[in-house]
């Protein structure tokens, strides 16, 4: 198990929003220097949705690129 210990920087009015999982994510993410860069990788549409919602919601810039991988055999 991780037993990392991240600073926090919620948002009163959105705490509870999102889930304890895009929480999490957010107050990661929110720890890491404005000159640095995150990438997150989302494979399901409707999750992409809600951690870029949850994301701007919590006022971190969010810069998208969608693709796709073809399964080979």
């Amino acid at each position: 198990p991780c037993e990392h210990s991240f600073p926090t920087r919620r948002s009163s009015d959105l705490s509870g929003t999102f889930g304890a999982k895009l929480e999490t994510l957010v107050n990661i993410v929110s720890t890491i220097p404005d000159t640095d860069r995150v990438l997150v990788f989302v494979q399901f549409d409707d999750l992409f949705i809600k951690v870029e919602e949850a994301l701007r919601s919590y006022g971190i810039p969010v810069a998208t690129l969608a693709g796709s991988a073809k399964q080979r055999s």
